[in-house]
C-alpha cells in the first residue's frame, strides 16, 4: 500500500478497500480453502501440502467440471501452491468446486459470494477509483462480516480500515466544567495561521509559558480542539496529538502511543522498545518511524505538554528544515522560557502568568461554585479573583471548595466574604485539596504543591534563583525593581554580573514582570507562600534563624536592608511605604 495519495480522502478509501479485498481477503481465503480441504480429505489424501501432490488431487476431481477459463484454473490447481492463486482461482476452488463448494452450507456460500462481489466491484465497476466515506464503510463492513462468519481473522481489515483516519488526542480534561478562554483562543489561532502562511506550510512552533496552575495545558487543548472542529476532518486526514514532555520516559511512552495511532509496524516498534539503546535513542527511532507515516495526513498539530527541560526535549521533537514535517505545527507548553527562542517568522511565544481576564474569572468562579448561591456579576467574585491573582487552578480550587461547603450546609450562610476571610488567615491550602482529589487525571498536584515543586527544582539548578527566592521570602510579593534585585544577588555573590543575572530571572515563570520603566517583578500570592515554605523547610540556616535567632543569617538580613536603602532618592521610593 505504498504511495497512497494523501491529497484525496476518496482515493485513500479506494486504495484501502482494494488492498483489503485483493490481498487481505485473498490471504484469509487461502486459509479457508486449506481448512475445508483438510476437513474433507485429510484422512484419505493427506493434508494439503502446497505442492503438485495435493494439486493433482484437486485437478482430477475438478477436470470434468465446465466453466470459463477452465484451462487456466486447472493449471493453477495442478500446481498446488495456493500462494500463487489469485481471487478468481480461490473463488472457483471454494465456491464452485465439486470438492468443496458442493457441500458448503448456504450461509457460508453467501458470505464467500459477498467477498467475490466486493472483488468484482472494486476491480471492474469503480472506474474513477474513488469511494466516499459511506461506501468505504459499507464495503469494509461487508468484508469484515464475511470473514467473521467464515471464522477468519479480521485484524488486518480493521488495521487497514483505520489507516490515515483523522484522530484527536488532547491533554487530560478536569472533571469539572471549564471556561472557554475565547480571547486567548482567538489570539493563538490567528498567530498560528500567520505562522503557517508566512512559512508556506512548513513546520512552525508556538510556545505557551506560565507558572504552575496558569492553565497552559487546558488552553493548548482548547485551541487545538477548536481548530480540529473547524477543519473538514471527515474528508481531509487530520490529527491532533498530545505528547507528554515532562521527561524522557514520559516522551517515550507518548511516542509509542503516537506510532500506534499512525499504524506503524508493530514488530518494528517492539524491536525498538525492547532494544538496549538509551531512552533518547529509542525516542529518535520512534520519531523516525513516524516520519514514514505522517505524510499521509494533510494537516496536523502536536501539543508537547508540560516540558520541564526544554534543552533536553527539543532535539527529540519534530525538527524545522525537514520537509517530512511540513503541513504541521507544534504547540509546546513550559514553565520556564530560558530555551524558548525569540519570536520570529516561524516561532511565537506567549505567557499566561497574568492569569485570566475579568469575565473569565467571574465565569469560572460562578460555574464551579453553587450557581444559586451567588451572581455571576457579584463584585465579590472580582475580589476573590484578584486575591488569587486570576490563576485558573487556584480559582477552580476556591470554587470547588465553596460548592462543597454550601452543599454541606455547614457552616450555614457561608459566602465568598467568608472565603476571603480564610485567605486573610492564610488558610488557602486547606481549601485546595478537594479539587485535586476529584481531578487526579488533570491535576496530579494542588497548585501549592506544583508551585513548591517548581521552586525546589529552580533553586536546585540555579544559584541566582535561589538567592532571589530568599529575598522575596523575607519581604513581600509586591513589585520590586529588577535592578535592586540584581544588587541584592551581587551582594550575596560578588562574582555574578548584572548581564548574567537579568536573563535568568526574566525566563523564570514564577516571577511576574510588571512591564513598567523600572522593570519591576512581583510574585503571585500563592508563589510567595511557597517561597516562604521552601526557605523555611528546605534551608536550615533560614529555618534556624526564625526558630532560634542564630546569627549566621545576619548577612542575609544585612544585605536585604542594604538593598532596600537603594530606594532612597529614587522616584519609586514610595514602594517602601507599607500599604
Amino acid at each position: 500500500m505504498s504511495g497512497i495519495p494523501w491529497e484525496s480522502e476518496e482515493n485513500q478509501n479506494y486504495i484501502r478497500v482494494r488492498h483489503i479485498v485483493m490481498n487481505v481477503a485473498r490471504t484469509e481465503l487461502r486459509k479457508f480453502f486449506i481448512q475445508e480441504w483438510n476437513n474433507r480429505y485429510q484422512a484419505s489424501f493427506g493434508a494439503w501440502d502446497e505442492t503438485n501432490v495435493s494439486g493433482n488431487q484437486l485437478f482430477h476431481r475438478e477436470k470434468t467440471r465446465g466453466r470459463p477459463n477452465k484451462n487456466m484454473l486447472q493449471s493453477k490447481f495442478q500446481h498446488g501452491d495456493t500462494s500463487q492463486w489469485d481471487c478468481s482461482v480461490l473463488f472457483d476452488a471454494i465456491l464452485y468446486s465439486n470438492s468443496i463448494g458442493a457441500s458448503l452450507t448456504p450461509t457460508i456460500k453467501t458470505e464467500v459470494d459477498n467477498l467475490r462481489k466486493s472483488r468484482n466491484r472494486i476491480t471492474h465497476e469503480i472506474l474513477d477509483e474513488k469511494l466516499s466515506d459511506i461506501e468505504f464503510q459499507t464495503m469494509t463492513t461487508s468484508v469484515e462480516n464475511a470473514l467473521n462468519t467464515l471464522g477468519l481473522s479480521i485484524t488486518e481489515v480493521v488495521r487497514i480500515r483505520n489507516l490515515y483516519k483523522s484522530f484527536q488526542v488532547l491533554p487530560p480534561k478536569p472533571a469539572h466544567e471549564v471556561v472557554c478562554r475565547s480571547d486567548k483562543i482567538h489570539e493563538i489561532k490567528q498567530d498560528l495561521k500567520t505562522l503557517q502562511c508566512a512559512n508556506d506550510g512548513k513546520l512552525t512552533y508556538f510556545y505557551i509559558s506560565g507558572n504552575p496552575g496558569s492553565g497552559k495545558s487546558q488552553l493548548a487543548g482548547q485551541v487545538c480542539e477548536d481548530i480540529y472542529n473547524g477543519v473538514n476532518w471527515q474528508t481531509e486526514a487530520t490529527f491532533v496529538m498530545t505528547l507528554d514532555g515532562q521527561d524522557l520516559d514520559s516522551l517515550l511512552y507518548s511516542y509509542e502511543d503516537f506510532c500506534r495511532r499512525l499504524n506503524c509496524n508493530e514488530s518494528v516498534l517492539q524491536s525498538i522498545l525492547n532494544s538496549s539503546k538509551p531512552t533518547d535513542e529509542k525516542i529518535k527511532d520512534l520519531r523516525s518511524q513516524i516520519t514514514t507515516r505522517i505524510k499521509n495526513w494533510k494537516k496536523w498539530w502536536i501539543i508537547v505538554d508540560n516540558v520541564e527541560n526544554l534543552e533536553l526535549i527539543s532535539p527529540l521533537l519534530p525538527q524545522r528544515g525537514d520537509k517530512v514535517w511540513n503541513n504541521g505545527q507544534v504547540i509546546l507548553t513550559t514553565q520556564n522560557t530560558n530555551c524558548v527562542p525569540p519570536d520570529s517568522s516561524f516561532t511565537k511565544h506567549i505567557s499566561l502568568s497574568l492569569g485570566m481576564n475579568d469575565q473569565e474569572c467571574r465565569q469560572l468562579l460562578f460555574k464551579l461554585s453553587k450557581p444559586d448561591a451567588n451572581d455571576v456579576n457579584d463584585s465579590l467574585l472580582d475580589e476573590v479573583a484578584k486575591k488569587l491573582d486570576r490563576q485558573p487552578l487556584a480559582m477552580a480550587a476556591a470554587a470547588v471548595y465553596m460548592r462543597e461547603v454550601i452543599e454541606s450546609k455547614y457552616p450555614p450562610d457561608f459566602s465568598w466574604r467568608d472565603y476571603l476571610g480564610k485567605l486573610e488567615k492564610g488558610e488557602r491550602k486547606l481549601t485546595a485539596e478537594r479539587l485535586r482529589e476529584i481531578n487526579s487525571a488533570a491535576y496530579s498536584f494542588t497548585m501549592s504543591a506544583a508551585v513548591l515543586l517548581a521552586v525546589e527544582k529552580c533553586a536546585e539548578s540555579n544559584t541566582i534563583l535561589k538567592h532571589t527566592f530568599h529575598l522575596f521570602s523575607l519581604i513581600s510579593f509586591e513589585p520590586l525593581p529588577l535592578d535592586l534585585v540584581v544588587k541584592y544577588i551581587q551582594q550575596q555573590d560578588k562574582e555574578l554580573k548584572a548581564e548574567d543575572i537579568f536573563p535568568v530571572i526574566k525566563h523564570c515563570s514564577l516571577f511576574v514582570h510588571v512591564g513598567n520603566d523600572e522593570h519591576d517583578i512581583r510574585l503571585h500570592r500563592v508563589v510567595h507562600e511557597e517561597f516562604k515554605e521552601f526557605c523555611l523547610r528546605k534551608e536550615p540556616e533560614i529555618n534556624d534563624f526564625f526558630q532560634f535567632g542564630i546569627p549566621n543569617i545576619t548577612s542575609v538580613i544585612h544585605n536585604i536592608v542594604k538593598t532596600m536603602y537603594h530606594f532612597e532618592g529614587r522616584k519609586d521610593e514610595t514602594k517602601l511605604i507599607p500599604i
